[in-house]
């Protein structure tokens, strides 16, 4: 188990929402935030800044002198000043945003002491002083997180929220689902979630897989398939998946995932189901590594739908009438064939479908499926 450094340990929603809550409560305390690599820390925030409608400016210390961060020197009037850098956001900035300074613990020591004033009361650096509605997020790897790390002092974490975030598979999964990453990858790290991120504390120089690299598979598979036409189905086009897999999240556990590939072959399709095309006893001899992809394939074929049928704040009938009848086939499955695939599928949903809840207490959608409560209730 990796060192925590004494900080509480958190998920990466946790973080956005404590950064939320500051930004809302006008409290522009710095936030220092130390996890793995390719966790997501600097895409989450960057994400958050653009949902908010705020200001974003990302700073990774590593990449920098510091002459950079203090501007440039000049002589005015026979005193020695210093230009105001253009790396940090304007001064005279009157709105809100949020200031990254990214990958501190892999900057040199004396990189570290220079922010300790941007973060001390003063958020001032040299000339330059930090908007009054900016907040500064540091973000970092901890000791045994496999990055380059070069130290942290208690100086630094005193000036701010410490905080040590672990990556958490329900959280990534409905951040996977909202920016369509491939629905199988999604299903492997359901079936598989040790995978999620993996790193051998005996051997920090190999190729991890994280969060980041799974990304990098499924823009890879999807161009895959896209040129393909559909699934990828022969001899060479595994060997090329294997090779796309084990460049992406390693030679260990590329082909785990390539294994699990071969069962979207037997996926039956979202559409066939919407039309009635599929009777519950089609899953009777069904692995249960089908189970997962059918019911990630049903994850983005729902988020599709209530994109599509969202009007305002609320959703179409006809939206609400397509997601009540994917429910009512699974749970058809689930009393007629498979309980166990029918309980996998709504854990499955609920973890990666944003506003699946509203949508299942919807009075439309009770009347439309009165099957779902009636299940619920029978089976806790």
């Amino acid at each position: 188990m990796a060192d925590n450094l004494n900080m509480k340990t958190v998920t990466l929603n946790r973080v956005l929402e404590q950064v939320k809550f500051q930004l809302r409560m006008g409290d522009y305390s710095p936030i220092i935030v130390i996890g793995k690599s390719g966790i997501g820390k600097t895409e989450s925030l960057s994400e958050l800044a653009k949902d908010l409608k705020i200001g974003f400016v990302e700073l990774r210390l590593s990449h920098y002198d510091l002459s950079d961060l203090i501007g440039l020197p000049y002589v005015e009037n026979g005193r020695t000043k210093h230009a105001e850098t253009n790396l940090f956001p304007d001064s005279k900035d009157k709105n809100a945003g949020i200031l990254l300074l990214d990958e501190v613990t892999s900057a040199p020591k004396n990189m570290r002491s220079a922010v300790y004033q941007l973060l001390d009361s003063s958020r001032k650096l040299g000339e330059y002083k930090l908007p009054e509605k900016w907040l500064i997020v540091c973000c970092g790897n901890g000791p045994d997180d496999g990055g380059d790390f070069r130290g942290i002092e208690p100086a630094l974490l005193s000036r701010g929220r410490c905080m040590r975030v672990e990556e958490d598979l329900n959280s990534w999964k409905k951040w996977a689902v909202a920016h369509n990453v491939h629905p199988t990858v999604i299903a492997y790290l359901s079936f598989s979630p040790i995978s999620l991120h993996v790193m051998d504390p005996d051997k920090p120089n190999d190729m991890i897989a994280c969060p980041r690299n799974w990304v990098k598979l499924s823009t890879q598979l999807n161009n895959m398939e896209k040129i393909k036409g559909g699934k990828l189905t022969t001899a060479e086009d595994e060997e090329d998946l294997e090779f796309a897999a084990c460049c992406c999240v390693g030679e260990s556990n590329g082909p785990g995932f390539v294994s699990f590939y071969k069962y979207s072959d037997q996926a039956i399709t979202v559409e066939d189901i919407v039309k009635g095309n599929v009777p519950a006893s089609a899953l009777s001899n069904m692995r249960t590594e089908t189970m997962y992809i059918i019911t990630q394939n049903i994850a983005k074929y729902i988020k599709d739908v209530l994109n599509r049928g969202r009007v305002g704040g609320d959703y179409t009938d006809e939206a609400i009438k397509e997601v009540a009848k994917i429910f009512k086939w699974i749970i058809e499955v689930g009393e007629k064939v498979r309980l166990d695939l029918t309980a996998t599928a709504i854990q499955e949903l609920g973890n990666t479908v944003p506003d699946l809840v509203s949508i299942c207490i919807d009075d439309r959608f009770s009347e439309l499926c009165p099957e779902f409560t009636e299940f619920t209730l029978k089976n806790d």
